[in-house]
């Protein structure tokens, strides 16, 4: 407890706070570190719940180094920022271990009741703030896994299941049974429609289904086997179905899925492990710390490289990844330079598994499912500026397939505002 006071002294608790405006969460920073600094840590631990239902995998999963620490002024003065990750742990840690962590429930209900379908950090944080607000909440979820894909698919080294499962036991477990009822093995559109949670008397619905399928390289004839989307991947291995991996394998893409994917075949024990990217290193969307993690790991970069198709063998089991280098064009909608196939620079990479981590997208069954909801041209639920409603009238949304995959704190955030936004319309629509 003195070194975490005394590392929580070294907050200069800014006038114009530079730490929270890189916080998704908008969690106030100073205000909890500077509890911290007091000895307070029951009232840091209250400060940081105001804003973030999940603070403890939170503190474990979002890339700090590039939100508040990286936008934290000491960073820039002395080179190294307030640690705001390890006091962020600390508090939570021993909020959940001593009994503070809990969701605080009105007394009386106010007799609506709110659907949640997904039980993610967006899912989780909707649920949690409509539970304090008086509501009665049911979680519609496939799996019932703790934080949802997220806790199934990143690996034990970054958020082990145990801290995942006691974080939202420690929450959850603390509400009434009459409150908050789960429905496990339910999805939408395989098993109940828009239209059936509206007959069962949901005031109104949030949709956090996350986006639970990968994309597949387009334009490729997929080989029977030997290659596999990174989602299926890290489940299996998080579960420990992964028995034995070839020496050899290809991970395409460049985000945070890919390398997780790609560290994790490096654990299991592939030889060699190639992370096929079309773009330059620096363009590359994977944080900078899971980077580094996965080059100590001794994972190969195959930067500015084009994957084109695969080769299968005569069983039908992939053999090769054909690929060609790319140089660097204008750049595209994404602001990023557009990488452009070298004529000529076809090559094939002998390879046994090839693990697809292109982008994810939402299943076909949910997609029809929210055909009447106006979505994007990427295939996401279009909401309203600044706001979790849809475009039809009590249906709000949040986390992945509204904003495409970013980080666990502005899932929990667009949860946390959609409880309170949903909690106005409800007041609204009832007169109370």
């Amino acid at each position: 407890p003195d070194e975490v006071r005394r590392l929580a002294e070294t907050c200069r608790n800014c006038v114009e706070p530079t730490c929270v405006t890189g916080c998704p969460a908008q969690v106030d920073i100073p205000g909890f570190v500077t509890a911290i600094a007091e000895g307070d840590e029951r009232k840091a631990y209250e400060v940081l719940r105001r804003t973030n239902a999940l603070p403890e995998i939170c503190s474990l999963i979002c890339p700090a180094e590039v939100q508040c620490e990286g936008n934290c002024i000491q960073r820039y003065l002395t080179g190294a920022p307030v640690p705001i990750r390890l006091l962020q742990k600390y508090v939570s840690e021993k909020a959940r271990r001593e009994g503070w962590a809990k969701v605080n429930i009105p007394e009386k209900t106010t007799g609506k009741h709110v659907a949640v379908l997904g039980a993610g950090p967006a899912g989780l944080a909707c649920a949690i703030g409509l539970l304090e607000r008086g509501h009665e909440v049911t979680i519609f979820d496939p799996t019932g896994a703790a934080a949802g894909t997220a806790g199934a698919t990143i690996p034990r080294e970054r958020l082990p299941e145990a801290v995942a499962t006691d974080e939202i036991e420690a929450l959850l477990g603390s509400v009434p049974t009459d409150r908050l009822h789960w429905s496990v093995g339910k999805a939408l559109g395989r098993d109940l429609t828009l239209a059936d949670l509206k007959k069962s008397g949901f005031e109104a619905v949030f949709l956090a289904m996350g986006l639970s399928e990968g994309t597949a390289l387009p334009g490729a004839a997929k080989p029977a086997t030997g290659v596999v989307d990174a989602l299926s991947f890290l489940r299996d291995a998080k579960k420990g179905n992964v028995a034995a991996l070839p020496e050899s394998v290809a991970v395409l893409g460049g985000g945070n899925t890919a390398i997780d994917a790609a560290s994790t075949a490096k654990r299991l024990g592939a030889r060699d492990v190639y992370i096929v990217y079309r773009r330059s290193f620096t363009e590359m969307p994977g944080w900078p710390s899971e980077r580094d993690e996965a080059l100590k790991l001794g994972v190969h970069f195959l930067i500015l490289t084009q994957p084109i198709d695969y080769l299968a063998d005569e069983s039908g089991a992939v053999s090769g990844l054909r690929v060609a280098r790319t140089r660097l064009g204008e750049p595209d909608d994404s602001g990023r330079r557009r990488p452009e196939v070298v004529k000529g620079s076809e090559w094939v990479m002998d390879v046994r598994l090839v693990i697809e981590a292109i982008g994810q997208r939402a299943g076909a069954d949910v997609k029809k499912a929210l055909c009447d909801i106006e979505m994007t041209s990427g295939g996401l639920i279009k909401t309203a500026f600044a706001s979790a409603a849809t475009s039809v009238g009590g249906v709000f949304a949040g986390g992945d397939i509204v904003n495409g995959g970013t980080t666990a704190a502005r899932a929990v955030h667009e949860g946390y505002s959609a409880a309170a936004e949903i909690d106005e319309y409800i007041a609204a629509k009832t007169g109370k």
